[in-house]
Protein backbone atom coordinates (compact mmCIF):
# COMPACT_ATOMS: atom_id res chain seq x y z
CA UNK A 1 0.00 0.00 0.00
CA UNK A 2 1.99 2.33 -1.18
CA UNK A 3 -0.30 5.22 -2.04
CA UNK A 4 -2.16 5.63 1.40
CA UNK A 5 -3.81 9.36 0.91
CA UNK A 6 -4.72 8.95 -2.50
CA UNK A 7 -7.59 5.92 -1.78
CA UNK A 8 -9.76 7.97 -0.11
CA UNK A 9 -12.10 9.69 -3.11
CA UNK A 10 -14.80 11.94 -2.25
CA UNK A 11 -17.68 9.25 -3.73
CA UNK A 12 -16.96 7.37 -0.91
CA UNK A 13 -18.32 9.38 1.77
CA UNK A 14 -22.00 8.46 1.63
CA UNK A 15 -21.09 4.66 2.08
CA UNK A 16 -18.85 5.45 5.15
CA UNK A 17 -21.49 7.40 6.42
CA UNK A 18 -24.04 4.76 6.29
CA UNK A 19 -21.74 2.29 7.99
CA UNK A 20 -21.04 4.33 10.62
CA UNK A 21 -24.73 4.80 11.09
CA UNK A 22 -25.41 1.38 11.21
CA UNK A 23 -22.48 0.26 13.23
CA UNK A 24 -22.39 2.95 15.77
CA UNK A 25 -26.26 2.17 16.10
CA UNK A 26 -25.75 -1.87 16.52
CA UNK A 27 -22.73 -1.11 19.11
CA UNK A 28 -25.25 1.22 21.17
CA UNK A 29 -27.90 -1.61 20.91
CA UNK A 30 -25.43 -4.29 22.48
CA UNK A 31 -24.05 -1.99 24.71
CA UNK A 32 -27.61 -1.01 26.28
CA UNK A 33 -28.84 -4.32 26.23
CA UNK A 34 -25.03 -6.02 27.74
CA UNK A 35 -25.66 -2.99 30.65
CA UNK A 36 -29.85 -3.80 31.06
CA UNK A 37 -29.03 -7.66 31.02
CA UNK A 38 -25.25 -9.08 31.84
CA UNK A 39 -24.19 -6.24 33.81
CA UNK A 40 -26.99 -6.32 36.67
CA UNK A 41 -24.63 -5.90 39.64
CA UNK A 42 -23.89 -2.93 38.28
CA UNK A 43 -20.13 -3.39 38.56
CA UNK A 44 -18.78 -2.30 35.42
CA UNK A 45 -19.99 1.16 34.19
CA UNK A 46 -21.68 1.95 30.66
CA UNK A 47 -19.49 5.25 29.46
CA UNK A 48 -16.57 4.25 31.46
CA UNK A 49 -16.14 0.71 30.59
CA UNK A 50 -18.62 -0.79 27.86
CA UNK A 51 -17.50 2.48 25.58
CA UNK A 52 -13.99 1.41 26.20
CA UNK A 53 -14.15 -1.72 25.20
CA UNK A 54 -16.06 -0.99 21.92
CA UNK A 55 -14.02 2.01 20.99
CA UNK A 56 -11.20 -0.78 21.09
CA UNK A 57 -13.17 -3.39 19.22
CA UNK A 58 -13.78 -0.57 16.50
CA UNK A 59 -10.12 0.42 16.13
CA UNK A 60 -8.94 -3.47 15.99
CA UNK A 61 -11.71 -3.57 13.12
CA UNK A 62 -9.78 -1.10 11.77
CA UNK A 63 -6.48 -2.43 12.12
CA UNK A 64 -7.58 -5.64 10.76
CA UNK A 65 -8.38 -3.90 7.61
CA UNK A 66 -5.54 -1.58 7.30
CA UNK A 67 -4.12 -5.05 7.16
CA UNK A 68 -6.06 -5.67 4.46
CA UNK A 69 -5.32 -2.66 2.32
CA UNK A 70 -1.15 -3.84 2.77
CA UNK A 71 -2.17 -6.96 1.44
CA UNK A 72 -2.05 -9.12 4.67
CA UNK A 73 -4.76 -12.41 3.80
CA UNK A 74 -5.39 -15.37 5.97
CA UNK A 75 -6.66 -18.55 3.15
CA UNK A 76 -8.02 -21.65 4.80
CA UNK A 77 -5.91 -24.89 4.19
CA UNK A 78 -9.08 -26.46 2.32
CA UNK A 79 -10.58 -23.27 1.17
CA UNK A 80 -10.27 -22.49 -2.61
CA UNK A 81 -9.15 -18.76 -3.43
CA UNK A 82 -12.10 -16.89 -4.84
CA UNK A 83 -11.50 -15.18 -8.04
CA UNK A 84 -12.50 -11.51 -7.89
CA UNK A 85 -15.65 -10.37 -10.48
CA UNK A 86 -14.52 -7.66 -13.14
CA UNK A 87 -16.02 -4.06 -11.63
CA UNK A 88 -19.00 -3.11 -13.98
CA UNK A 89 -18.06 0.29 -15.13
CA UNK A 90 -22.22 1.59 -16.10
CA UNK A 91 -24.95 1.05 -13.94
CA UNK A 92 -28.61 2.14 -14.54
CA UNK A 93 -30.15 3.93 -12.23
CA UNK A 94 -33.80 4.23 -11.30
CA UNK A 95 -33.00 7.95 -11.00
CA UNK A 96 -31.98 9.30 -14.35
CA UNK A 97 -32.82 12.95 -13.18
CA UNK A 98 -29.63 13.49 -10.84
CA UNK A 99 -26.83 15.25 -12.17
CA UNK A 100 -24.29 13.26 -9.86
CA UNK A 101 -24.38 9.43 -10.23
CA UNK A 102 -24.73 7.83 -6.47
CA UNK A 103 -22.12 5.16 -5.70
CA UNK A 104 -23.30 2.30 -3.22
CA UNK A 105 -21.03 0.06 -1.55
CA UNK A 106 -21.44 -2.50 -3.75
CA UNK A 107 -20.06 -0.65 -6.53
CA UNK A 108 -16.59 0.01 -5.39
CA UNK A 109 -13.94 -2.37 -5.88
CA UNK A 110 -12.18 -4.08 -2.78
CA UNK A 111 -9.57 -1.87 -2.35
CA UNK A 112 -11.89 1.05 -2.17
CA UNK A 113 -14.21 -1.38 0.23
CA UNK A 114 -11.75 -1.79 2.67
CA UNK A 115 -10.75 2.11 2.55
CA UNK A 116 -14.30 2.67 3.86
CA UNK A 117 -15.21 -0.14 5.89
CA UNK A 118 -11.46 0.88 7.91
CA UNK A 119 -12.76 4.63 7.85
CA UNK A 120 -16.11 3.70 9.34
CA UNK A 121 -14.18 1.38 11.99
CA UNK A 122 -11.81 4.70 12.80
CA UNK A 123 -14.47 7.05 12.49
CA UNK A 124 -16.81 4.92 15.42
CA UNK A 125 -13.85 4.08 17.51
CA UNK A 126 -13.13 7.78 17.74
CA UNK A 127 -17.09 8.85 18.79
CA UNK A 128 -17.52 5.51 21.02
CA UNK A 129 -13.38 6.79 23.11
CA UNK A 130 -14.77 10.26 23.87
CA UNK A 131 -17.38 9.19 26.42
CA UNK A 132 -14.76 7.14 27.65
CA UNK A 133 -12.06 9.49 27.68
CA UNK A 134 -14.89 12.58 29.22
CA UNK A 135 -16.13 9.88 32.06
CA UNK A 136 -11.64 9.10 32.38
CA UNK A 137 -11.01 12.84 33.29
CA UNK A 138 -14.17 13.69 35.16
CA UNK A 139 -13.17 10.40 37.52
CA UNK A 140 -9.59 11.31 37.73
CA UNK A 141 -10.31 15.20 38.19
Amino acid sequence: MNKKGSLFKTYMIRPVLYKCVTRAALAVTALLLWDRFINTAGRFSLLRDGCLTAGLLFFCMAWFFYLHLDGVTIHHMLEERKKKKPVRKSYTDIVDFADEHIVSFDELSGEERAVCSMSANLICGALFMLPWLVKFLGDFL
